[in-house]
Parts: structure tokens; C-alpha cells; sequence
């Protein structure tokens, strides 16, 4: 059977490896439809002290909006998954994967620091306030995407070697 996208995607989120049987299904959408109850009253919440505030201080507001709510949020799935006794990411076994699936294994550790690398090298110059493109050569900004990348990199490939049987 193929697999959707959305499994794919759901699969991928929550770190599961193997098929997506129908525990794990309920585990996710269990936890899914909690987050979602809970990030609807925050963001509404939110919403409704952004729009008062808003109007006074137009710039505290641009600046700890998103902030305050990309913290609340992943101080939320924190708890939410605790409280759940979310237990969905389990060990990988190496014998029930394809070929395809063992490569893309090999790989995530040197992908996702690479991408990672990438992402925080881009940045780098808007965080620190410098003209864009000549800030991208600097050695400073070089250095630090690699020494990003190279962590995060040998961050996931400790963890997924972790995971395996």
C-alpha cells in the first residue's frame, strides 16, 4: 500500500520509523486534537491582547508577539505530549526497513546539518545587523554556519544511531 502525504508528513513530525499501524494513528491524533483545543484559545487569546496592545505600542508588539507565541507553543507541546504518556518514537530496527529507507538513514545526519548549516548561514547576517550580501562572506558568518551545520549534523546522526536496534 502506498503511503499518503499526509502520513509521510505525520510519520516524519513525530520521528516514527516503520508503518504508521492504527496505535500510533490514535497516539498522534490524540495528541493533535489536544494541541489544537489548547492553540486555538492561545492564539485567540493572543490575538486580542496583540490587537489592544497593538495600537499603543505598535513595535513591542511586532517584536514579543511572535516570540511570546512560538514559546507558549512549544512550552505546550511539551506538556500536552507529557501528560499524554506519548510514547510514539521508538527504536528503529534496522531489518524491518527497505533499502531505500536504510539510505536515507545513513543520510539524515550529513542532510539535516547541511540544510541547518545553510539556514543559519543566511541568517546570519540579518541577526547581526550587517549589509546582507557583504555580511555573508565575512569569515565570522562563514565560520558560523559550518560550526552550525557540523553540530547539528553530528547532533542527528548521534541520535538516530541512538535509536537503532
Amino acid at each position: 500500500m502506498k503511503e499518503t502525504l499526509t502520513d509521510k508528513l505525520i510519520k516524519r513530525f513525530y520521528g516514527i520509523t516503520g508503518p504508521l499501524d492504527e496505535f500510533r494513528r490514535q497516539q498522534v491524533e490524540r495528541v493533535g486534537n489536544m494541541c489544537f483545543i489548547w492553540l486555538f484559545y492561545i492564539i485567540a487569546f493572543g490575538n486580542l491582547i496583540a490587537f489592544f496592545l497593538g495600537r499603543q505600542y505598535p513595535e513591542v508588539v511586532a517584536i514579543a508577539y511572535p516570540f511570546a507565541l512560538t514559546f507558549i507553543i512549544l512550552f505546550l507541546y511539551f506538556v500536552v505530549a507529557t501528560k499524554q504518556n506519548v510514547d510514539i518514537v521508538q527504536t528503529i530496527d534496522v531489518e524491518e526497513l527497505d533499502e531505500k529507507e536504510k539510505v536515507q538513514l545513513k543520510q539524515v545526519g550529513w542532510k539535516s546539518g547541511l540544510f541547518f548549516g545553510l539556514i543559519m548561514w543566511l541568517f546570519g547576517p540579518l541577526v547581526l545587523d550587517m549589509r546582507y550580501i557583504d555580511g555573508l562572506f565575512t569569515p565570522k558568518i562563514l565560520m558560523f554556519g559550518c560550526l552550525c551545520g557540523l553540530m547539528f549534523g553530528l547532533l542527528m546522526h548521534l541520535l538516530v544511531k541512538a535509536r537503532q536496534k
